[in-house]
């Protein structure tokens, strides 16, 4: 009994030692297939991740292309808008400057016509009250004129440009706008840009 144990066991020892190997055989080649498949898998995906960064990269620069367009197109469109708008302002307010002007020499004329009215009147009662008539000269309209309401191109051939804008300034101690001195003086005020701009300089103003 004790040789056929010994020799069941030997037996046995030598089934187990080629099933483990068998085992072990089949364990490995899986491993290797699986480690193939593994390798391919990934190959494949980094292939399909590249093509779709590269995808998206593409995508990108054509966005970044057609905002460049985009962007482009806009900004010739704004400045053309501006600059008709710009143009449209200027010749609103050269309007308005015009309207304000004539509205200026209209109230200028109906103050000299009431002055003269005044002074006909007030030569009537003086008339009246003495009892002495006293002819009014052909002249007093244009001398009352001359003398209520000086013209401010009397100013203009007594100074120059610069000394005409100081002059004018130095009235105004509250301040006064450049559309102002334009008006007054009789010239576009963006001609007396610079003018200002020195006297500030010079701490004249």
């Amino acid at each position: 009994m004790s040789l056929d144990q010994r020799e069941y066991l030997s037996k046995y020892k030598e089934n187990l030692e080629g099933e483990v190997k068998e085992m072990l055989k089949r364990f490995r080649l899986s491993l290797e297939k699986t480690g193939s498949d593994l390798r391919k898998d990934l190959a494949k995906g980094a292939e399909r991740r590249k093509a779709e960064v590269n995808k998206t990269l593409e995508d990108t620069q054509k966005m970044m292309d057609d905002f460049k367009v985009s962007h482009s197109q806009m900004s010739k469109e704004l400045r053309k808008n501006l600059t008709k708008s710009n143009q449209g302002i200027k010749s609103e307010v050269s309007r308005m400057l015009n309207d304000f002007s004539n509205a200026q020499d209209k109230l200028r004329a109906d103050l000299e016509k009431a002055s003269l009215s005044w002074q006909q009147t007030a030569s009537a009662l003086q008339e009246k009250r003495s009892g002495v008539k006293k002819p009014i000269p052909e002249v007093l309209e244009k001398k009352t004129i001359k003398k209520t309401l000086p013209k401010k191109t009397k100013i203009a051939e007594e100074l120059s440009d610069k000394k005409q804008a100081l002059v004018l300034i130095k009235k105004h101690p509250e301040g006064i706008k450049l559309t102002e001195i334009g008006a007054e003086l009789g010239k576009d005020w963006r001609w007396y840009i610079p003018t200002v701009k020195e006297f500030m300089e010079e701490n004249k103003i």
